[in-house]
Formats: C-alpha cells, structure tokens, sequence
C-alpha cells in the first residue's frame, strides 16, 4: 500500500478498481498525480473518462500530448517499487488479455521512471477537473 507517492504513466486507465485504489491513496494523503493518453479523456458509452474523474477528485493529471501515443504503462510507488510491463490498468487487460506485469523494488530504478515522468508531465497539457 502506498504511504508518501504514486505516479501514473499510462495509455489506457479504464478499470474502475484501479481508478478507485487511486482516489483512495488520495484520500489517505497519498501524493499522486498522473500523466495519461488522451483517450482518457473520453469515456465508454457517454461516461467520463478516466482523467476527468481523477481530476474532479482532486488529482493532478497531465494529457501527453507530443505526437503519437503516451504508450506507457508504469506505476511508481514510494519512489521504490516500479509497476510496468505491456499490462494496460483495463478489465480487459485483467480478465481477457494475455498481459505481462513486472514489479521491480529499486529506488534506483524508481528514479529513472521518475525523471522520465517528469519529463513527460512538462511536455504534456494539465487539466482541470469539472466544476458544478
């Protein structure tokens, strides 16, 4: 479980499970803040997209916007534990696909997906959670 920082790097952030365990850290007081494909933007069948329900809950979140697609699909937690692999945080990527996840602990490794967070955050477009 995360206690300080999460950061999210991800093309596709449909499940709601997951969705939830983010707002969830939040609420606890966990940093977390997310850089996403634009598909986020929209939801499935006229829901809200994944970035727009992050950020109404008070996440920050990052559009990639530079050419081609934010084809990532990492997690960094507490600045040690790295998430990645071709897994996309999806039901389907979970019940159907044939998906590869690989956790690695290494602050060492942690700071190499750090700085290149970063580095995709400053080339990407904030956005501001709905208002009533």
């Amino acid at each position: 479980m995360a206690r300080t920082r999460i950061r999210v790097l991800a093309y596709e952030l449909t499940d709601r499970s997951v969705i939830n365990a983010l707002i969830g850290a939040k609420r606890r007081g966990v940093d977390v803040q997310a850089v996403l494909d634009r598909v986020n933007q929209r939801g499935l069948n006229g829901r809200e997209g994944s970035a727009t329900i992050l950020a109404a809950a008070g996440i920050p979140v990052w559009i990639d916007r530079p050419a081609g697609l934010e084809h990532n699909k990492t997690m960094v937690i507490d600045d040690d534990l790295v998430i990645g692999g071709s897994y996309n945080f999806t039901y389907s990527a979970q019940h159907r696909n044939a998906e590869n996840m690989t956790l690695t602990r290494s602050p060492i490794v942690a700071r190499w997906y750090l700085d290149y967070w970063a580095a995709r955050m400053a080339l990407s477009e904030t956005i501001a959670p709905a208002t009533e």
